[in-house]
């Protein structure tokens, strides 16, 4: 649960972060609507912090695919950290295309080589081409206008 008592009035954007390994795209809308929308004022907006990350081997299935959540499981991807990322954003694209409250999202993380020593969320979006084209799709169509299905991944 979110412990503020409410989101400074002064700010126009709030966002929090909810990943694969905490939880579900389901789990992420949830915590929005029960504890982030009720804390703000009439005029906030909400960004979403996306997970687009790989992460080795050992880690993959408990970092991008976690089958044991406070939400409950993800669906299996068998250490497939492109394809679990893929199929959150499809889930979080559908949610935010009917979420008036949400104006945007920004992926975590970007940099991140292959390997590097930059915790466990390795490599970076930048360094992930078939989730970098996903990524790249969907904010064609948000900027279009258009906002339809994502197709091809």
């Amino acid at each position: 649960p979110i412990k503020f008592p409410h989101v400074p009035r002064g700010l126009s954007w709030m966002a929090v972060d909810y990943y694969p390994d905490e939880g579900t795209v389901e789990g992420a809308k949830q915590m929005y609507q029960q504890h982030l929308y009720p804390k703000m004022a009439a005029h906030q907006k909400a960004l979403y912090i996306s997970p687009a990350y790989g992460a080795s081997k050992k880690y993959a299935n408990r970092l991008c695919c976690n089958n044991v959540t406070r939400d409950g499981p993800n669906p299996p991807c068998g250490g497939n950290c492109t394809l679990a990322m893929i199929r959150w954003g499809l889930s979080m694209y559908d949610w935010f295309r009917t979420d008036e409250r949400i104006v945007g999202t920004v992926s975590f993380h970007w940099s991140g080589k292959p390997g590097a020593n930059h915790g466990l969320f390795n490599p970076g979006l930048k360094y992930m081409p078939r989730l970098l084209a996903f990524w790249k799709k969907m904010g064609a169509e948000i900027v279009s206008g258009r906002q339809g299905n994502i197709t091809g991944f």
